[in-house]
């Protein structure tokens, strides 16, 4: 009895969203995880949530392919310009001849990576926002994390600081709910992960002595005690010496 109430919980962990495909109208429905199974044990300094061993991720469902024409899309992505309609369609062909399969079930993680790697490059094509570009190299990181391949994860991470760092220049976040302050905050936390530590100190700062500072404390909060980091670890690089500014209120 309680063998079939433990395999009843676990099937209704997936739901069948219906959506409707953004190139070719076709309505369908893709897994996705309930919010209530959503539990992180903990959220990493660059917000990525970490979760047990076994326990479902929302990472694995975020990117959408449709069934009928397989493209591939997600929350706040960007509209299809027209003149890159006719490039998208030879990508798609070209996709749905060595992936056949369906990707609206259930997912292995060899699924979900591939989802994340065929949207950056349709991401490519459609010259998606920088903010979402960014999005989509992060999550892809964070998944990598969580396999402990270090090596990918600083991939994506990198493609991930740029295009904030874009982001931020040309201000295509004010088009999303990311708000300039958490995007500086985020943009010197992946600094110091890449062990960019000037560069780290100079985002925090900007954070710390931002004109929003007492709107979003929680950022400022946290600024504080990455620049702190960031000294310590370049210090640690440097046998105990660092040119790095101690850190200063406006």
């Amino acid at each position: 009895m309680n063998d079939g109430n433990n395999q009843n919980n676990h099937m209704e962990i997936l739901y069948d969203k219906k959506l409707i495909c953004p190139l070719c109208g076709t309505g369908f429905s893709s897994k996705k995880i309930r919010s209530r199974f959503i539990k992180p044990e903990k959220l990493d300094t660059d917000f990525c949530q970490i979760f047990a061993p076994g326990d479902p991720n929302p990472l694995h469902y975020f990117v959408i392919i449709c069934p009928e024409c397989s493209y591939g899309f997600y929350d706040d992505s960007s509209r299809i310009p027209g003149n890159a309609r006719e490039e998208v369609a030879v990508f798609l062909k070209e996709w749905r001849f060595s992936h056949p399969k369906s990707y609206c079930g259930k997912r292995s993680l060899y699924d979900v990576i591939e989802t994340y790697r065929f949207a950056l490059a349709l991401a490519d094509i459609v010259r998606e926002i920088h903010i979402n570009h960014a999005g989509l190299n992060i999550r892809l990181a964070w998944l990598f994390r969580g396999q402990q391949d270090g090596a990918n994860e600083q991939k994506y991470m990198t493609e991930a600081l740029q295009h904030y760092e874009q982001s931020y220049i040309n201000g295509d976040f004010a088009q999303t709910n990311v708000t300039e302050i958490q995007l500086l905050y985020l943009i010197g936390e992946l600094h110091r992960r890449r062990q960019n530590y000037a560069e780290a100190i100079r985002y925090f700062g900007k954070v710390v002595h931002h004109e929003d500072k007492s709107r979003y404390r929680k950022y400022v909060s946290l600024a504080r005690d990455q620049w702190q980091l960031a000294r310590e670890e370049h210090m640690q690089k440097n046998n105990g010496q660092t040119d790095l500014q101690e850190l200063t209120e406006s």
